[in-house]
């Protein structure tokens, strides 16, 4: 299975994601599942990840391992055909990648939908934006991430 995270610039929310899933499926001992992220945007292209998203993750025990080799990415169509699940992290995200993939939204998932689950992904709340806040901002977006990242596991491996 292939999961990829997706953000605006690739270098904050979505490269938490996935460094957050990726400790989970180590934790897990789950080797079949494939996590990569990116952008929607090419702004960040080559771009490691940001200070601050580097510096929570390290502060929160988290294996820079993970991501000292992270270049921000933007996601392309071929990107899109070849996932099995999306997680858009915001409904702007989730609308782009739906354009992006002909309308079609049946692998695209709200990352926050796994909180509720509500009927339809696009009504699941966004993740919060850390770019232009503080620490803090920072901070309330892994945890947000934290929270759902168990249940996508779960939801994925049943």
């Amino acid at each position: 299975m292939k999961i990829l995270t997706i953000c605006t610039g690739n270098i904050c929310r979505s490269i938490m994601a996935e460094v957050v899933l990726k400790k989970l499926l180590i934790e897990k001992n789950i080797s079949d599942v494939e996590i990569d992220s990116f952008g929607i945007s090419a702004e960040e292209y080559g771009n490691p990840i940001d200070s601050r998203a580097n510096t929570i993750l390290l502060n929160h025990g988290y294996d820079r391992d993970l991501w000292k080799n992270h270049r921000a990415q933007k996601i392309t169509k071929q990107h899109i055909d070849t996932a099995d699940l999306l997680l858009p992290m915001t409904r702007y995200h989730f609308d782009y990648l739906v354009k992006m993939n002909n309308g079609n939204d049946d692998k695209i998932f709200m990352y926050r939908w796994f909180e509720q689950q509500p009927e339809h992904s696009h009504l699941a709340p966004d993740l919060e934006d850390p770019w232009y806040g503080g620490m803090k901002d920072f901070e309330t977006a892994l945890a947000q991430i934290e929270e759902n990242s168990e249940k996508i596991i779960a939801n994925i491996k049943n």
